[in-house]
C-alpha cells in the first residue's frame, strides 16, 4: 500500500515537471503503475488493477483502456496523444508474444512511432524483466560502470609502472 501511494505521488511529480495537465500526469501514473504490476506479477490481471486506480479519476481514460481487448493491432491509433499512446503501449505489452515482435509492430505502423515506441518498450522491458526472473537468475557484472567510470584499467596502470621502472636505472 505505502509502495502504491509513493509511485503514484512520484508519478504525478514527476510527469508535472514537463506536462501540466491532469490527463498527462494520470497517465504517468497508469503508466508506473503497469510497470511495477508487469515487474511483479505479469500481464494476467493487468487491465483490472489499472481499471481500479483510473476509473473514478477520468472516464476517458478509463474508456480507452476498456477498449483495450476488443481492438485489433490497425485500430491502434499512433497520434502521440497520451490515451492513444497508453492504449497502443498496454496492448503491446498484453497481447505480443515477444519484445522484439512488440516493438517492431508498433514502430512499423508509424505514426508519433518514437513516442509510442519509447512507451511500447518500457511496458515490454517490464515484462520481459519479470518472465526472465521467473526463468533464469539475474546476473549482476561484478563492477557497475558507475563505479568504476573513471578509473585506469588496473592491468594498463601495472603495465605503464612496468614499462617506467624498467629502462630508467
Amino acid at each position: 500500500y505505502h509502495y502504491e501511494l509513493h509511485l503514484i505521488g512520484e508519478s504525478r511529480v514527476v510527469s508535472g515537471i514537463t506536462h501540466w495537465d491532469e490527463l498527462c500526469k494520470l497517465s504517468c501514473v497508469v503508466m508506473n503503475l503497469a510497470v511495477s504490476h508487469l515487474m511483479l506479477v505479469g500481464a494476467d490481471g493487468l487491465l483490472e488493477e489499472l481499471l481500479e486506480f483510473i476509473a473514478p479519476r477520468s472516464p476517458e481514460l478509463s474508456s480507452a483502456l476498456r477498449a483495450i481487448p476488443s481492438l485489433r493491432p490497425e485500430e491502434l491509433r499512433r497520434t502521440g496523444f497520451v490515451i492513444d499512446t497508453l492504449q497502443a503501449a498496454l496492448w503491446m505489452a498484453i497481447y505480443v508474444e515477444s519484445y522484439e515482435e512488440g516493438l517492431t509492430l508498433v514502430v512499423n505502423m508509424g505514426g508519433d512511432a518514437d513516442t509510442v515506441g519509447a512507451v511500447t518498450g518500457a511496458l515490454l522491458g517490464a515484462r520481459r524483466a519479470r518472465s526472465r526472473t521467473d526463468s533464469q537468475p539475474v546476473r549482476h557484472r561484478a563492477r557497475s560502470r558507475s563505479r568504476s567510470a573513471g578509473r585506469p584499467d588496473r592491468s594498463a596502470g601495472d603495465r605503464r609502472r612496468r614499462t617506467a621502472g624498467s629502462g630508467s636505472r
